[in-house]
């Protein structure tokens, strides 16, 4: 799972078909260089914005999740990949928004060294440097993303 997570997470944009489903814009991608058949990239409607991130690692970033509001002020929640390990929190003040996330990924040996994040770190336009980096990366063959 968490080598899902790294292919739906760490892809570049290119065309792609999208779908409505419970007031959010997901796009569909892939395959890059992965084995699955699809990769996502979660798109907010306009005037919607993120309220918080919540990540779950340990050795190995296992998931990535966000919270946001609609512009009626609506929640929602989506989460990729498994949530185990501990979870980090990271609430976005008012008028702070994710400029980038970066991190290092990596063969890990105790899943068949399969590609997963090591670690993660989420960069804001009010914390240039990011929160983090969650994940320990431990036993990884790691590269910076």
């Amino acid at each position: 799972m968490a080598h899902e997570m790294a292919q739906e997470m760490f892809q570049a944009n290119t065309e792609g078909n999208s779908s409505k489903s419970e007031g959010k814009l997901i796009e569909h991608y892939g395959p890059y260089g992965s084995q699955l058949r699809e990769n996502y990239r979660l798109l907010l409607e306009e005037n919607a914005r993120f309220t918080e991130v919540m990540v779950w690692a340990g050795y190995v970033v296992d998931a990535i999740g966000f919270r946001w509001v609609d512009a009626n002020g609506k929640p929602f929640k989506e989460v990729f990949g498994t949530t185990s390990g501990e979870v980090s929190l990271v609430a976005l003040k008012d008028g702070e928004y994710i400029t980038r996330i970066s991190g290092k990924h990596g063969k890990y040996k105790h899943q068949n060294n399969d590609v997963v994040i090591g670690t993660i770190t989420i960069h804001t336009n009010k914390n240039p440097g990011g929160y983090g980096p969650y994940g320990k990366a431990k036993d990884l063959s790691s590269r910076t993303i």
